[in-house]
């Protein structure tokens, strides 16, 4: 990963861009030279990695080596874009448990929750999967790990946080929620932290995020350490960013900013689509679907690999659904009309093998991370480039292979022609 400039001209003041081989050699973590190995950077975790069978020379390979684990030791803040599957939650995870570990500071029950460690994230699926990570670095460790999203029962949610935080993963709506009836207090913060940050800085959620920065009980800016990690970083939107980090901070991007994963492999053979009808058939025949017999054989792979489709409306991801039942695909979806416990069943289904394929509408376009997704298919293509990089980053995740396929129809999706193109040749895929 080679961090490269970008076009960041306007913002209020210059970030630092950092390569990648300059962090290896200058910023050494809690003063432990990387010579002696990842491991001995994380003494605090590492039996807890140990006893799960994580295996941290694998975890921080050679093609997915997280730079930000080293800044987050510095006390600067960061802002950082890397392809999506590149291992950032691990990236902002490790460093900041590990530096609070020694402290002995980990938040105590009290009726009110005083979190070190806040992690922003924009959907309920994200943050559930933030949290659940959390949950195995931390386990055996004295970290109190809590996550608190909409959808799910107010007073059980309160009741964990009073119990006391060391980390907190949370949604906006119902931190905010929170923190108006006092059950959450800002105070104590020494690392924020924004997952998505692209999406998190953007105008759907300006008012909420606007909330929380300016809220007196967050503790000052010099004495907390903010973190912004993204897969894109529109230079709008690292102008915005940057009035919320401190004047040195720094800017890391692994790839280029924006860029697709090239560990994915691209099928631009069966993109153009005639009609919807052949649109429908070309998509069945990727399931392994025999139009001409009108079966699919027992034995075909789509029983055997995990298959993520997206559609964009909610009322079609079911139809499809019900259409893959009847040719005897088992299918399980997801969308914004599913209760919070439903969604986390359906993920769970699918991340066990239970059921090969997924129908999913945006919801599962960012955050979701689901180990050995083999295929990717934008049934519906997204309306942005943006979204295409996030939908694809589902598979191919952690420096494994990955294959994903669009659907084009040019009635459709020619607006979009142009930058997939763009995305493509970035990624070094066959356009």
């Amino acid at each position: 990963m080679i961090a490269r400039q970008n076009r960041y001209e306007k913002s209020r003041c210059r970030p630092a861009i950092v390569d990648y081989e300059q962090i290896l050699s200058v910023f050494l973590p809690i003063g432990i030279l990387l010579a002696h190995g990842w491991e001995s950077c994380f003494l605090n975790i590492s039996l807890t990695l140990s006893f799960l069978n994580i295996d941290i020379e694998e975890l921080f390979s050679e093609v997915n080596k997280p730079p930000f684990i080293c800044l987050s030791f510095t006390g600067r803040d960061v802002m950082a874009c890397a392809q999506a599957g590149s291992g950032k939650t691990a990236a902002f995870l490790l460093p900041v448990m590990s530096a609070l570990m020694p402290s002995g500071n980990l938040s105590t029950p009290a009726d009110t929750c005083c979190p070190r460690c806040l992690i922003i994230a924009p959907t309920r699926a994200e943050a559930f999967e933030i949290s659940n990570e959390a949950r195995k670095f931390a386990f055996g460790t004295a970290l109190h790990i809590a996550c608190c999203y909409g959808g799910t029962c107010v007073m059980e949610q309160r009741q964990t946080l009073s119990r006391g935080a060391t980390i907190l993963v949370a949604t906006l709506g119902r931190l905010k929620h929170f923190i108006s009836e006092g059950y959450i207090s800002l105070r104590e913060i020494k690392y924020l932290i924004l997952d998505e940050a692209d999406r998190m800085l953007g105008k759907s959620f300006e008012d909420s995020m606007n909330y929380v920065f300016k809220h007196e009980s967050l503790s000052a800016r010099e004495d907390r350490q903010t973190l912004m990690f993204s897969a894109i970083f529109p230079e709008k939107l690292q102008q915005l960013a940057s009035q919320q980090l401190k004047k040195d901070f720094l800017m890391i991007a692994g790839g280029e900013i924006g860029a697709a994963n090239k560990c994915i492999t691209q099928v631009p053979e069966i993109i153009e689509c005639t009609s919807i009808a052949d649109k429908k058939e070309r998509f069945l025949e990727l399931l392994n679907f025999d139009m001409k017999r009108y079966e699919v054989a027992k034995e075909a792979d789509v029983f055997k690999k995990k298959t993520l489709v997206f559609v964009t409306r909610k009322v079609f991801a079911d139809t499809l659904g019900v259409i893959l039942s009847e040719f005897g695909i088992p299918s399980v979806t997801i969308h914004g009309d599913r209760y919070q416990n439903q969604r986390e069943e359906t993920i769970r289904e699918f991340k066990q093998g239970k059921t090969p394929v997924m129908i999913a509408t945006a919801v599962a376009e960012r955050g979701l991370d689901i180990k050995g997704v083999d295929h990717v298919i934008n049934y519906d293509l997204p309306t942005n480039g943006q979204d295409y990089v996030h939908r694809i980053g589902r598979t191919g995740r952690v420096g494994n292979p990955g294959r994903a396929t669009s659907l084009y129809l040019s009635d459709q999706n020619r607006g979009l022609a142009q930058s997939l193109v763009e995305i493509l040749t970035e990624a070094e895929q066959v356009v």
